[in-house]
């Protein structure tokens, strides 16, 4: 919705319905699926420059992760969670058909995020008699999972059409 200065604006991404990357998401993370939800203010200033206020909620949905080595094996699925308030400021450009959107930076404020790790098998109590560095290996996954899921964006692109 567009109130001269401010749009109010709802943006949904998904990699399996709108993903343009989607051979090279398979070949660099197999199965999976990345997604998220954005609720928006931006407040113009001049013709083209804003200030944004945003709510976004980001999924990341990894199938068929595997954990291999001498000592013992797993297979898991992980399901990667955050919400976050961000800031930013960018350039917007309207014309006949619709409009295209930059945000220039985005930055973030953790609300709240969550891991969910759903283990198939796994060998490595039966073959070493201890799972410690199969768990090392999964915090250490959710750890840089939810640092990449948070992280501040620059140069979002957002295109648009009227209807």
């Amino acid at each position: 919705m567009y109130w001269d200065p401010v749009v109010l604006g709802l943006e949904i991404s998904d990699s399996e319905t709108m993903g343009i990357w989607e051979k090279e998401r398979q070949e660099n993370f197999g199965t999976s699926k990345f997604s998220g939800e954005t609720q928006f203010i931006k407040w113009f200033y001049g013709d083209n420059f804003y200030l944004m206020a945003a709510r976004e909620h980001r999924s990341i949905k990894l199938w068929s992760r595997t954990y291999n080595r001498i000592s013992g094996k797993a297979t898991f699925d992980m399901f990667i969670e955050t919400t976050v308030a961000s800031l930013g400021a960018g350039l917007l450009r309207f014309n006949d058909i619709g409009f295209l959107a930059i945000d220039i930076i985005r930055y973030n404020l953790t609300k709240n995020q969550s891991v969910k790790i759903v283990e198939y098998w796994e060998t490595w109590t039966e073959l070493s008699g201890n799972r410690d560095e199969l768990d090392q290996n999964l915090l250490d996954r959710s750890e840089k999972w939810i640092k990449t899921i948070n992280a501040p964006t620059g140069f979002v692109v957002t295109f648009g059409v009227y209807f």
